[in-house]
């Protein structure tokens, strides 16, 4: 229970500030007949962070010090 919790705060912290990933290109949302449609749930795209953070020979930040946002 708590990783779901981990993993969400990541993904909401990746969807919020985003200008500080420039390097990492994840695709959240698509444009589908002129309308913004989220293609990555905040999870999965908090497991997707995670796993190139992991698995990346270069430095990606990953927020653990992190604030709880309102949904």
């Amino acid at each position: 229970m708590y990783y779901t919790i981990i993993i969400t705060s990541i993904g909401i912290e990746y969807s919020r500030n985003n200008s500080c990933y420039k390097n990492i290109k994840i695709t959240t949302h698509k444009i589908i007949k002129n309308q913004k449609i989220r293609v990555l749930s905040v999870i999965r795209t908090g497991i997707t962070l995670f796993n190139l953070a992991f698995n990346s020979s270069r430095y990606i930040r990953l927020p653990l010090n992190f604030n709880l946002y309102d949904l």
